[in-house]
């Protein structure tokens, strides 16, 4: 029996990949990095048009993406559960994406009379 093309393998693993991140089942990505590993190495020995590798990419690249976020959220849930946060005051981004505070840090608070 033929499976499915290293393409479409790797397309498959990247998806649910994305998936996993989405839904916060982060237990599925050990597996998931597994079976990644076994598809690029059949990547290797394939041959992929460059429109199969432009959209391998893209999903790597968005996958990569949210990992990140999720890296970043993970470390701040650890900071604020261990008393260290690793801001100054709270931040959000204004319409032309840049950062500033919604409020001042605790240390600049000042009181009036």
């Amino acid at each position: 029996m033929i499976g499915p093309s290293p393409f479409a393998r790797m397309q498959s693993i990247l998806i649910a990949e994305h998936a996993a991140l989405l839904s916060g089942n982060l237990h599925e990505l050990e597996p998931i990095a597994e079976r990644k590993e076994r598809a690029a190495a059949r990547l290797k020995r394939g041959h992929l048009t460059s429109a199969e590798l432009g959209t391998l990419q893209v999903l790597a690249r968005r996958n990569a993406e949210l990992l990140d976020v999720v890296s970043q959220a993970i470390q701040t849930v650890r900071n604020l559960t261990h008393g260290q946060s690793s801001t100054v005051g709270t931040t959000a981004y204004g319409a032309d994406g840049t950062r500033h505070a919604l409020c001042n840090p605790a240390s600049q608070f000042t009181q009036k009379a």
